[in-house]
């Protein structure tokens, strides 16, 4: 029976010890290891010490835990002692503060060297040695030149782009996040305060330009992705700040002081720009499985439609440039459109990284034309057109993805078109107006027909997991729908404007006439082609009446034409119970 229980002991310890091996491979293939190396197996008396460890490992109130903790907080503390120490020193006036500065620069680079020296080895105080190290090195750089002025700007940035990039490199080579991670926060909070409140743009802009970059770098490393975010949020942040102090001295018709460095703004955030679409591309073309994820699928949409807004806000605090800006979007929206259209031929790629580029180039589009052509109400038709042509393309490149930002383009051009005030009844042009409307709304009902012919592939991504009926497709018909109302809108407001009368209380009563005869319409419609979509539009639009006819008419209108808005609402809501009442009996029937 002894015996019995050891050989199950030592089987048991057998399989522990090759389920540990496991692990380990596990874990070399996870860190991003190109091959796997032979792990050693452990006999039943290494297994017991390493189980030990691992114990004490995962709880630190035991003993080796305590023992673990213990040892990390001396070695900080021997580091910080000998920092203090030069710190004393200099206080002391024993050493000049140029001589003192430069001691805590050696003794940081002497902390990161050998942080790095024991990340070959793999060695537990490796994280210990590089994050003091840096943290000291940034500090000493900060301290020195914003307090003390023993450093210069000349010295300080390059300094810590030095820094940065030995750290990055530990963390490439090492494939460790912490270095990196360091270099990055570490680099970008430095560097912001060095020359505050009126830093030098040239040099803070190169600083954020190498931490997108060390970012960037750091993709493939583990836990590392969200390096990248941070880095664009704070450009974007640094970017805006100096937008919003040219814009306020250019709205006062101030004169711009050397300090704004105007003649580097639009250098400055073209170089932005054309960084962040070559890296998406090469993100595509190098991280394939990364480039998939959310929060990639950012860039280039929100630095490139962040920097486009900085820029068009400068241009209208001058007041003219508008032009220039609508052409210069435009040649970035092409040639973002390019990009994925060469990624959507190529049969490798199959597809990856299409609507990466194909959305910024839409949005951004939707940005610049109005600015080019002068006014919105120009740019609707064409937009329109653009969108369609997106429907189109989705389906020959077979991507669902692009389908998704036609739906989107097509649906916000007339609701940005509309909230704008562009299409005003006392602004617009009649002309312009009625042929912006009508086109708009006939291509989007185009779009809509093609969607209900060709579905999604529905293979993967928002239509095979949230939406595998195309239900989304409804927002086309309803963008029509709008547009119809418009059109019809501006052309009544026309009517009425050449005629007597109380011409607000009568348009007031005509908007909601439409909408209730365009209920009747879209019922009909939707009775005798048994469609269940525009039967629910339909009855939206109802209730949109209802509330329009009680909630405004109501309590703003008043004579003949509340008489005719109530009556035409009257008749609406009588159809539309015979049409749903033998909607009903059609269906318990069966036919």
């Amino acid at each position: 029976m002894t015996d019995n229980k050891r050989d199950l002991e030592t089987r048991l310890e057998e399989l522990t010890s090759q389920i540990r091996t496991l692990e380990r491979r596990i874990e070399q293939l996870e860190s991003g290891e190109g091959r796997i190396r032979a792990v050693p197996d452990k006999g039943p008396s290494a297994l017991s010490a390493e189980k030990a460890d691992s114990t004490a490992a995962e709880k630190p109130w035991t003993m080796g835990g305590m023992t673990a903790i213990l040892s990390r907080i001396a070695t900080i503390c021997f580091l910080l002692a000998v920092a203090l120490i030069l710190r004393t020193i200099s206080d002391n006036g024993l050493v000049s503060m140029q001589i003192g500065s430069f001691l805590g620069i050696s003794y940081s680079w002497l902390l990161v060297a050998t942080g790095w020296f024991l990340y070959r080895k793999s060695h537990q105080f490796a994280p210990i040695f590089a994050i003091s190290g840096a943290m000291l090195l940034f500090s000493v750089v900060l301290e020195t030149h914003a307090h003390f002025g023993a450093l210069s700007s000349l010295t300080a940035y390059p300094m810590l782009m030095i820094a940065g990039t030995v750290l990055a490199t530990i963390s490439r080579w090492q494939k460790v996040a912490v270095p990196v991670t360091l270099a990055t926060i570490g680099v970008t909070v430095t560097s912001l305060p060095l020359d505050f409140p009126n830093p030098i743009i040239p040099y803070l802009a190169l600083i954020l330009l190498f931490v997108n970059i060390i970012s960037y770098m750091a993709m493939n490393i583990p836990r590392s992705w969200w390096l990248r975010i941070f880095a664009m949020l704070t450009t974007m942040a640094v970017l805006t700040g100096w937008t919003f102090k040219l814009y306020v001295v250019l709205r006062r018709g101030g004169q711009l002081p050397d300090t704004l460095y105007q003649n580097w703004f639009f250098p400055v955030l073209m170089v932005f720009v054309i960084f962040y679409i070559t890296t998406s591309y090469l993100s595509v073309k190098r991280f394939r499985p990364e480039s998939a994820r959310l929060y990639n699928s950012l860039l280039p949409t929100v630095p490139i439609v962040w920097i486009y807004l900085d820029m068009w806000l400068v241009i209208s605090a001058r007041g003219a440039g508008f032009a220039a800006v609508g052409i210069m979007g435009v040649i970035l929206s092409v040639g973002l459109f390019g990009i994925a259209a060469y990624l959507a031929r190529k049969a490798e790629n199959k597809g990856s990284g299409v609507n990466l580029f194909a959305f910024p180039a839409a949005a951004l589009l939707a940005l610049s034309l109005p600015s080019l052509l002068g006014k919105f109400v120009y740019a609707v038709p064409l937009l329109s057109g653009v969108a369609l042509g997106y429907g189109i393309l989705a389906r020959r490149w077979k991507h669902d993805g692009v389908r998704i930002t036609s739906y989107i383009l097509q649906a916000s051009v007339i609701i940005a078109t509309a909230a704008s005030g562009a299409f005003s009844v006392k602004d617009v042009s009649l002309l312009a107006g009625l042929m912006a409307a009508a086109v708009f709304s006939a291509i989007s009902y185009i779009h809509f027909g093609r969607s209900r012919r060709f579905g999604p592939i529905a293979e993967s991504g928002f239509f095979a997991k949230f939406d595998k009926k195309d239900r989304t497709a409804v927002i086309l018909f309803l963008s029509s729908l709008l547009g119809a109302f418009i059109f019809l809108r501006i052309g009544i407001y026309g009517l009425l404007s050449g005629m007597q009368g109380d011409l607000a209380n009568a348009f007031t009563c005509a908007q909601s006439i439409i909408i209730n005869i365009g209920a009747i319409a879209l019922i009909l419609m939707a009775y005798f082609r048994k469609d269940y979509e525009i039967r629910a539009v339909a009855i939206t639009v109802t209730v949109v009446g209802a509330l329009k006819v009680f909630v405004v008419d109501l309590l703003n209108a008043q004579g003949v034409p509340l008489v005719l808005s109530v009556l035409s609402f009257g008749v609406a809501a009588a159809l539309g119970s015979v049409v749903l009442g033998r909607w009903h009996r059609r269906e318990k029937s069966g036919v």
